[in-house]
């Protein structure tokens, strides 16, 4: 069987066949890597998943199961759909926003505008679909939602497009976290979760195995959040900042970093930084992705 039969030959729609393209699918090799993934892919009809998924169950009678990382990238992104922000500079530097079936990180010092950033996501949310706000810190405002929602100008907008939760224990998110699949299953037009902070939580624990194991689980559920119901998740974050041991005692450089560690910080796709000059500016930044390149744009609120 050839390997590199041109996706323009499959039975598709001109639209289909130029989706796939531009996320880099052309031949029946990387098609057969969106297989695991067709019940995700919207845009596919009945009878085009049932073209590829007929061509994947031959296709491995005789050749096997076996693709390479490249071809799977590009298969999770085609079924990506953007959450777009409220700025387009932002859009620009995230590929055109936060993406489905992913987890972000909004990390920053207290104060720099994680809180709004969130709000703001969800009101983009609500002029079409439903947003979801767990609310660790007490930090969600309802009337400062509602003027956000004004701010857009759309007749649709509604407050009532906003689940919130108010979470005052580590015990309550994560049981929480474990009710989401069933309330979600019911919700099908809830799109966007946002968790402000993931680190509040986890304060009481001075013990870090306990913690680690508790952190574990959230991450697990948060993971399979975001996939199983091609969710965009964005978790707001406090930072820390050391200076790293050096023996020259002229070195004074000081290394931030999210709180929660390194067993969090590979559990989320993109982590973005929010900081805040002397004179009042503040920069978003693009500190980590799989996708994204490395950049830093100015943030206003």
């Amino acid at each position: 069987m050839n390997r590199d039969r041109p996706v323009v030959t499959f039975p598709f729609k001109a639209e289909t066949i130029k989706t796939l393209q531009s996320n880099g699918i052309t031949n029946s090799a990387e098609l057969s890597a969106l297989y695991p993934l067709i019940n995700s892919v919207s845009f596919l009809s009945t009878e085009e998943k049932n073209e590829i998924s007929a061509y994947y169950i031959e296709k491995t009678k005789h050749e096997g199961n076996l693709f390479d990382a490249l071809q799977q990238l590009k298969a999770v992104q085609c079924y990506w759909r953007d959450i777009p922000s409220f700025s387009s500079s932002i859009n620009t530097a995230l590929h055109g926003g936060l993406k489905e079936g992913t987890i972000t990180e909004l990390s920053g010092r207290g104060s720099t505008g994680k809180t709004q950033f969130g709000m703001m996501m969800c009101a983009t949310v609500q002029l079409q679909n439903t947003a979801y706000f767990i609310d660790t810190e007490n930090t969600f405002s309802a009337l400062r939602q509602d003027e956000l929602l004004k701010r857009t100008k759309n007749q649709y907008a509604s407050l009532g497009n906003v689940f919130v939760w108010k979470i005052p224990s580590l015990e309550l998110f994560l049981q929480l976290l474990d009710s989401l699949p069933l309330f979600l299953s019911s919700h099908p037009n809830i799109r966007l979760i946002v968790i402000d902070s993931i680190a509040y939580p986890f304060r009481q624990f001075t013990d870090m195995i306990e913690r680690s194991v508790k952190l574990s689980a959230a991450i697990r559920a948060l993971t399979s959040l975001a996939s199983q119901h091609m969710l965009a998740i964005l978790v707001t974050n406090h930072i820390t900042s050391f200076t790293p041991d050096s023996e020259s005692p002229l070195n004074t450089t000081q290394i931030i970093q999210p709180l929660l560690g390194p067993v969090w910080w590979h559990a989320v796709t993109n982590q973005l930084l929010l900081t805040m000059s002397m004179d009042g500016r503040r920069e978003l930044r693009v500190q980590k992705s799989s996708y994204l390149p490395s950049t830093q744009i100015p943030f206003r609120s």
